[in-house]
């Protein structure tokens, strides 16, 4: 029998998993956030958005857990966010990637127009669930996530946030999708096929977070060549071998 999150999930392609963290645990992750952006901002200057044409306030990397081990050990790992990733994704969790966002007050608009996430790497069973994990509260003047409900059921072509794709852009417009306000400590699951995007920080505050982007241990992407670390979080990886594990 589904749990009433499993058939919130089914019916709209999101869920918005409350207090995952603790306050202290999240106290910890921020710091290690925190050091990570430090340590970015030394290297590279923030990435520009697909439609931003100036700053647009962001600062980005990926594999939070190749920078810190507290962010592999309390933050992926953690029991209370594998027990709720395994609501959308069953026993066998792998991970594909994290990636980190900070997005500080910027006059651009945009910076990240409705999408679907299928596009930039497609797998078999479509079973891909990316866990949003909230450092900070998230209002919609800051820039949280807006979805178009339901949209997750169907593969969509010409779906990216680039410029090639302004018909899938008016059919979607940010202005018309719904933002997903949360707390620090919440999680937000959603689908690879749901139409999202967000605006930019209008505020002073920082929009910190950080994306966990999952696959099913019983599925596998299309495109073998598609990065992922292979990382398996909880349960088994049908598809780990000699070569992809040693290559990932």
């Amino acid at each position: 029998m589904k749990s009433e999150a499993q058939k919130f999930f089914d019916e709209n392609g999101y869920y918005l998993a409350r207090g995952v963290y603790s306050a202290p645990e999240i106290e910890a992750l921020e710091a290690e956030f925190d050091r990570v952006v430090q340590q970015v901002e030394k290297s590279v200057a923030p990435i520009a958005g697909p439609n931003a044409a100036e700053d647009n306030g962001i600062v980005s990397t990926t594999n939070v857990q190749k920078y810190s081990a507290l962010w592999l050990t309390q933050g992926l790992l953690h029991q209370g966010f594998l027990d709720a990733a395994e609501e959308f994704l069953g026993g066998n969790i792998v991970l594909q990637r994290t990636s980190l966002y900070e997005k500080r007050k910027s006059d651009v608009v945009g910076p990240f127009r409705m999408h679907q996430d299928w596009i930039y790497g497609p797998a078999q069973k479509d079973s891909v669930v990316a866990g949003m994990i909230h450092l900070t509260r998230t209002t919609a003047p800051m820039g949280a996530l807006r979805v178009y409900p339901g949209t997750h059921r169907t593969r969509m072509e010409n779906c990216t946030a680039g410029d090639a794709d302004a018909a899938f852009h008016q059919r979607f417009p940010l202005e018309g999708a719904t933002p997903i306000e949360a707390e620090a400590g919440d999680v937000l699951f959603f689908h690879y096929c749901l139409v999202h995007g967000s605006m930019s920080n209008q505020t002073d505050e920082p929009r910190k977070v950080v994306h966990a982007r999952m696959i099913a241990g019983e599925d596998r992407f299309e495109n073998e060549k598609q990065p992922i670390e292979n990382l398996v979080l909880r349960g088994w990886n049908a598809h780990a071998n000699v070569r992809n594990a040693a290559s990932a």
